[in-house]
């Protein structure tokens, strides 16, 4: 049997990496615990155990950050987020064409990959593609391209485009994004018949967050939306 991940750990893990013991909320552990049940009822390889095991907790790390610097800024959390434009539909129909089209808009506003994955803190409108994150992700992005060449006929991401809300909403642990990490028919099921109200609650949070000192009208994708919106 391979070994278990278990939710204490994996929080006591995060919150001793960023030195914070915050939580906007407890709606995440249910998503969390019931996600570790069914995968801890397979056997894992050891590899795909820790790759597991960084990405909950990076997940649990930018959930205790978004939550601490909002508690910093509260005004943010009075913003509105005016009449986001949202893109979904089925798989294989455009869906990422079109969100690339929309943030070539200056006057909307994108979640970009680089800044999902490291939100705090938030960028500026000015350096929302020059943030030295930004730039590192970008780096990464042309070392991987440089070594594996064959990619670049199907990679269509980069640092500075338009990403998924689903790599944000699971920080609530409710999402497909988790759901295709394994056999985890449990979760699936779970997920179908649960209240999302949480998961777009920290939705909004974290556009909040993004939108602190780099306002706009935003444009959000995600086809898996349908299920819920």
């Amino acid at each position: 049997m391979s070994q278990m991940l278990v939710s204490d750990a994996l929080i006591e893990q995060a919150m001793t990496t960023t030195g914070l013991d915050r939580f906007d909320s407890t709606s995440y552990r249910e998503g969390l615990d019931v996600l570790l049940a069914d995968y801890n009822s397979y056997d894992h390889p050891e590899p795909l155990i820790e790759r597991m095991r960084g990405g909950l907790v990076q997940s649990l790390v930018d959930r205790l950050k978004t939550t601490d610097y909002l508690a910093k800024r509260p005004e943010l959390l009075t913003r509105p987020v005016e009449r986001p434009l949202f893109v979904f539909g089925m798989p294989r129909t455009g869906t990422t064409l079109l969100s690339n089209l929309l943030a070539c808009d200056p006057a909307r506003r994108s979640a970009l990959t680089w800044e999902i994955e490291q939100p705090v803190p938030p960028p500026t409108t000015a350096t929302l593609k020059t943030d030295p994150r930004a730039i590192a992700k970008l780096e990464q992005e042309k070392a991987m391209l440089a070594a594996r060449p064959e990619m670049g006929k199907y990679y269509r991401n980069s640092a500075v485009y338009p990403n998924e809300c689903m790599f944000f909403m699971i920080h609530d642990f409710k999402g497909l994004a988790l759901e295709s990490r394994g056999k985890l028919k449990a979760y699936r099921d779970w997920l179908f018949q649960t209240d999302m109200t949480s998961a777009y609650t920290y939705h909004k949070r974290f556009l909040q967050l993004l939108q602190a000192d780099a306002p706009g009208a935003w444009s959000l994708k995600m086809p898996s939306h349908a299920l819920w919106l």
